[in-house]
This record gives structure tokens, C-alpha cells and sequence, in this order.
């Protein structure tokens, strides 16, 4: 997601990478940039944001005390940043956790998608901004 200029797409997908990253914002704002007609996420949503920096606890031996992002983000504001790009969003059970929580690495998580599809007459996701 570095240098997209110039690049177009028909669709993206943010399949569980979204909550490892810093913010979400920037992929998704870039995808829509590039013309996705389509931005499909799976990621861990609830009913605020919350972002967490802190070791992992399941790596090999000598490397636990390395650190990352593991991330919950706020459905309601995921979901308005996309329809300000103009995009309409559609939550959607995740089947395989039937929507119940699930502890990655010792973490909660509870997986969901959002089906984001562009509005007609916002051709790149500016029309909207």
C-alpha cells in the first residue's frame, strides 16, 4: 500500500490486517483512491476503538519481547470513514466464530466482515470528501 500512484483496482480485500496495523484509515482511504468498487474487510470490530501496543507472548523463545499492534476498531467509525468515501457498508457474521469471540495469541478478537460497496457518481472515492 506504499505507492499506489497510478494504479487502479476493481476490488480490495483486508482479510485479518487491518488490527495489526497502526490505523486503518490509510489502506482503506488508498484503496478507494485507486477505484475499488468493491472494499471487502475482515478484522476485529467492536463497539469502540481501541488500539493496543504490547508484546506478543507466542513467539520462540528469546523474541517475546518484541512488540505490535493488536487492534479492535469501533464498527460505527470504520463504517462512516467508508461511507464519507463513498461507500455503503454492510456488516456481515463471520460463520466460522458464528460471531462469538475468539482469544488470538491470548487476545480477544471478534471477527467480522464488512462489505463495503461505492455509491454511483463517486468515481474514485473523492466525490464524497
Amino acid at each position: 500500500m506504499e505507492d499506489l500512484a497510478g494504479e487502479t483496482v476493481d476490488a480490495a480485500l483486508f482479510m485479518n490486517v487491518l488490527s495489526f496495523s497502526p490505523d486503518y484509515r490509510r489502506p482503506l482511504d488508498r484503496a478507494a483512491a485507486c477505484g475499488a468498487k468493491v472494499i471487502l474487510v475482515r478484522d476485529n470490530f467492536g463497539p469502540e476503538t481501541v488500539v493496543s501496543w504490547e508484546e506478543d507472548g507466542y513467539l520462540d523463545p528469546g523474541w517475546n519481547h518484541l512488540k505490535g499492534y493488536w487492534n479492535r476498531w469501533s464498527a460505527d467509525e470504520m463504517a462512516g470513514f467508508l461511507g464519507d468515501l463513498g461507500f455503503d457498508g454492510e456488516f456481515i457474521e463471520d460463520r466460522r466464530t458464528g460471531g462469538e469471540m475468539e482469544l488470538v495469541v491470548g487476545k480477544p478478537y471478534h471477527w467480522r466482515f464488512l462489505l463495503a460497496k461505492r455509491r454511483p457518481g463517486t468515481a474514485d472515492g473523492m466525490a464524497a470528501r
